[in-house]
């Protein structure tokens, strides 16, 4: 995936730049791996919450969702391409 400006996942932001998401395990599809677009340094891991949509799409599909001013956008969820089902990603609440 590449992103051309910051996006924040659970505990880091993702500066813009190609990323690759994978699955950790097939018997938890919530748990993520992120690393740098070549694979040779695994940014972060996050524990998402199953999520699903609709319509199945044909590509990859990264749900954003706004932050306050001068927050980048957040990581909201992530869908597979070829499958309804997906990960969400959960956020400390903001007071």
């Amino acid at each position: 995936m590449t992103v051309n400006q910051p996006i924040q996942v659970p505990g880091k932001v993702l500066p813009a730049g190609t990323y690759v998401f994978k699955l950790l395990n097939a018997n938890d599809l919530t748990l993520v791996a992120i690393f740098n677009g070549d694979e040779s340094h695994l940014i972060t891991t996050v524990q998402g919450i199953s999520d699903s949509r609709m319509e199945t799409p044909d590509k990859a599909i990264l749900q954003l969702e706004e932050r306050p001013s001068g927050q980048p956008e957040a990581l909201k969820a992530w869908f597979y391409p070829g499958e309804n089902f997906g990960v969400g990603f959960v956020y400390p609440t903001q007071k």
